[in-house]
């Protein structure tokens, strides 16, 4: 009795420590990721104040081009881990993903993609992991959210109804995105401002 009972104390004493090891390790994760971002930010701020051909350029550059979201995310990730890294905290993630790829009847080409034929209220998985980039109404595909892949290309899943995600999100493959309006999702493949094959990506 009194060998289970040193047992079990010693068992809960190595997982308090355990537990409090990783709280002071995502603590100085998040500390020097933070950091970092200041310091990034506190860099773009100096070179915007003090040149405005730069200033300029940058714009240009986030707002008028192809700005890669999904590539400075990539970039992040490869040399800072994620931004917050609750991952290695939390036991499980609470997103909504499926075990199978996305299902239909029927494919034809529509405009400038294609259109599926789905079940009714059919829930649409993501075809690849990335980045929100817009939600809102784009003319001929209805109510259309566009993920930044990772590898640049933008997918276009129109009539969409009931999302579950906001702008900026990071999604990841097979992520529930939400559901399609009748019988009907409409698919695009966007890359560089031109929209291409969709057999090369689909």
């Amino acid at each position: 009795m009194n060998n289970n009972y040193k047992s079990v104390t010693k068992y809960l004493e190595k997982n308090r420590k355990k537990t409090n090891y990783n709280i002071v390790g995502f603590i100085k994760k998040l500390f020097s990721k933070v950091l970092v971002c200041i310091c990034l930010i506190i860099v773009g701020l100096i070179v915007l104040k003090y040149d405005k051909n730069n200033s300029k350029t940058i714009y240009k550059f986030i707002y008028e081009d192809n700005f890669s979201f999904a590539t400075i995310n990539e970039f992040f990730k490869s040399h800072f881990g994620d931004i917050l890294p609750f991952q290695n905290v939390l036991d499980s993630k609470t997103t909504a993903v499926f075990n199978d790829s996305l299902k239909y009847s029927s494919l034809s080409i529509y405009k400038d993609g294609i259109a599926l034929e789905v079940d009714e209220n059919y829930l649409v998985p993501t075809l690849s992991s990335g980045i929100v980039i817009f939600i809102g109404e784009k003319e001929d595909f209805k109510n259309t959210i566009v993920i930044q892949t990772e590898d640049g290309i933008n997918i276009w899943y129109g009539n969409i109804t009931s999302s579950n995600v906001n702008l900026y999100d990071y999604v990841e493959k097979n992520e529930i995105l939400g559901m399609a309006n009748g019988t009907t999702l409409y698919l695009a493949f966007e890359k560089e401002g031109n929209f291409v094959d969709y057999k090369t990506y689909f």
